[in-house]
């Protein structure tokens, strides 16, 4: 007697919202008795620490099926086996979530509010004596709020206004994204924590112009996001979670380095800081399409 398990659909995520479906196939060359067949699926978290010293597990979910006998045999007095005659048999089933990958896609809907930072980048006269005040102030905002979705760019806008009357040209000269992500386990009353780094994309003496010499005062100069939004967040990055003991953060680090002056330049480096949440994208029929080759 040879039995196997098929699945109609065999890729390495599922997320909560899916459902597992396929066949048990039981091939047999004589008949046998069967009392019954179960389908069971069951997820579990396991975090372990200093190389599993200390381990500690918990069990996420558990689902049966009862896919033979039928509903109405098995409700029929008698004996409590049915023979099955020789030959392949094939009984379907279909069950919701299974552990082979944690991918977490919650159900949510994209904030209204925007997510920002602000500061000052003062800019000092050339000439000794001016009393003439002038300064930038640099807004980066996230356009959906903490939610970044992976496989897509960071919905992002930075914003300069100008504080001043005095002439001042200002140059983007160095631009970086970068996730920081860290990993946090716990097993058995002690912690521990992870944190690596994912640079989206970094540009270094681009001299793209911001302002000019004739901005005026409270002119608001915006830097075109066609600096960034050719570079995507790639989508094999695990999305942010926490399941049992086991939890999964990230921090998006926003630089900029900003060239200004009018006769003598100077470049000021200056970084943003935002907690984000990173989301999966619907899953498509094919979810590990080559999405890869167009990140960069």
């Amino acid at each position: 007697m040879d039995l196997q398990v098929r699945l109609d659909q065999e890729w390495g995520a599922y997320t909560e919202k899916d459902t597992v479906s396929g066949q048990l196939v039981l091939r047999n060359k004589a008949p046998v008795n069967i009392s019954t067949i179960i389908v069971k699926l069951f997820g579990i978290a396991t975090s372990r620490l200093n190389s599993g010293k200390y381990i500690e597990s918990h069990q996420l979910f558990q689902r049966v099926q009862n896919v033979f006998p039928p509903q109405k045999m098995a409700e029929m007095p008698g004996s409590r086996s049915l023979t099955v005659g020789c030959g392949t048999h094939v009984f379907p089933f279909s069950l919701t979530t299974r552990n082979i990958l944690f991918y977490p896609v919650h159900g949510f809907s994209l904030p209204k509010s925007i997510l920002g930072r602000r500061c000052l980048l003062p800019i000092s006269h050339d000439s000794v004596g001016s009393c003439s005040p002038l300064a930038y102030q640099v807004d980066v905002e996230l356009l959906n709020g903490q939610c970044l979705l992976l496989g897509y760019p960071i919905p992002l806008k930075i914003k300069l206004t100008k504080v001043g009357d005095r002439e001042c040209f200002v140059w983007l000269n160095d631009f970086q994204t970068m996730l920081v992500g860290s990993t946090e386990t716990h097993a058995s009353g002690l912690v521990e924590k992870d944190t690596h780094f994912q640079v989206i994309q970094t540009m270094s003496n681009i001299h793209h112009v911001v302002s000019h010499d004739r901005a005026l005062h409270g002119a608001e100069l915006c830097i075109g996001d066609s600096l960034w939004n050719k570079h995507r967040l790639p989508i094999a990055l695990t999305p942010s979670f926490e399941t049992c003991n086991i939890s999964q953060t990230y921090t998006l680090e926003v630089r900029l380095g900003l060239q200004c002056g009018y006769s003598k330049f100077r470049t000021t480096i200056l970084e943003f800081s935002f907690p984000v949440h990173l989301t999966p994208p619907s899953m498509d029929p094919d979810p590990y399409e080559a999405k890869s080759a167009k990140l960069f």
